[in-house]
């Protein structure tokens, strides 16, 4: 884990709350060709489980079914904070869940 999520990561009542809050998550697969493939989906949890909604083909199940491994990233945009007087002397604020795990 890198050293500023180390910093301010978030609780788990903390990550819930972004979770339920959030409008859309993005579901990264694993493509037969072995590269990544990034989803938006519609989603909602229930109790510690993520369920998600979509076409019953296509890429993403297709992909699902050949390897369950998947992550699921939420964000949640703050705005930008400013640091210093130089056009690349801004940062994002966000707070985001990234989620590991096996499709079902």
């Amino acid at each position: 884990m890198q050293p500023n999520m180390q910093k301010y990561q978030l609780t788990k009542d903390e990550m819930y709350a972004l979770i339920d809050r959030a409008k859309m998550a993005v579901i990264s697969t694993i493509g037969e060709d072995g590269y990544p493939y990034g989803t938006p989906i519609n989603f909602v949890r229930i109790g510690d489980d993520i369920y998600f909604h979509g076409r019953k083909v296509g890429e993403k199940v297709s992909n699902l079914k050949a390897n369950p491994r998947c992550c699921l990233t939420i964000v949640e945009e703050n705005g930008f904070e400013y640091c210093g007087e130089g056009a690349c002397n801004t940062t994002s604020l966000y707070e985001s869940v990234i989620i590991r795990g096996q499709f079902e």
